[in-house]
């Protein structure tokens, strides 16, 4: 079972991650707290252990700024994790050879009882776009997307919300890729959401687990926190 930790910023971030040696690092590069500037990946990349894959985290941003950003970083997967659709995805295979990683955030706006009974369903914000369907997976597989990564939607943004979505949602949907699966796991919970993932439909795609937020203390990663988390995700692994 693959672990990610993202929002790495700091060389004591990547100190810590050589020591424990996830699967993947993540960098974003996307505004936003987590955020790390070009020369920063650059420096933090060349200090990670090898074995240990870069993951640049990219919303939105133009398809040959990613490639070149990409390239300039020594980044080995790209995470896309705004609205970025078939055609983006098109694009950025005809300027990169890098895996790509689409996050597809599930449990966005739902309906909300008014008064009376009635229900009423909120503006999808940015966090929630656009509806999830099989045949939208299936496009953005055919266009060049070699594995996804289900999160959480929000109306407040793109990622981060350190809250949980239904897994049932996730079994709604056709799956023919390698999944991650991100949104409101800690140590406590992720091997339950291993165990109910591993049960469902999609067992023989699902190949891991993404953290960030849940893993920090005072907005900083903690090693303790980390180091239980990844303990906890091995332990699942291992029955």
């Amino acid at each position: 079972m693959q672990v990610k930790i993202c929002g790495l910023r700091t060389r004591l971030d990547v100190a810590m991650i050589n020591k424990l040696h996830p699967d993947y690092a993540g960098f974003v590069f996307a505004p936003g707290r987590h955020q790390v500037k070009l020369a920063q990946v650059q420096t933090l990349r060349a200090q990670l252990a090898p074995g240990i894959k870069s993951v640049g985290v990219f919303v939105n941003a133009a398809p040959a700024l990613v490639a070149a950003q990409s390239k300039l970083a020594g980044l080995d997967v790209i995470q896309l994790h705004g609205d970025e659709d078939a055609a983006y995805i098109r694009k950025l295979r005809r300027l990169v050879q890098l895996p790509v990683l689409k996050a597809i955030r599930l449990g966005g706006a739902s309906a909300v009882p008014k008064p009376g009974g009635t229900e009423t369903t909120p503006k999808p914000g940015p966090g929630s776009s656009c509806p999830v369907t099989s045949k939208m997976l299936q496009e953005l597989s055919a266009a060049g997307v070699q594995g996804f990564l289900f999160d959480t939607a929000s109306s407040s943004g793109y990622g981060g919300t350190g809250q949980s979505f239904n897994l049932q949602l996730l079994e709604e949907l056709d799956v023919t890729q390698p999944f991650l699966v991100a949104g409101g796991l800690t140590a406590a919970t992720v091997a339950s959401v291993i165990r109910k993932v591993q049960a469902g439909k999609h067992a023989r795609f699902f190949k891991g687990v993404d953290v960030s937020s849940a893993v920090e203390t005072d907005g900083h990663k903690d090693a303790v926190k980390v180091t239980a988390f990844i303990n906890a995700v091995r332990s699942a692994a291992a029955g």
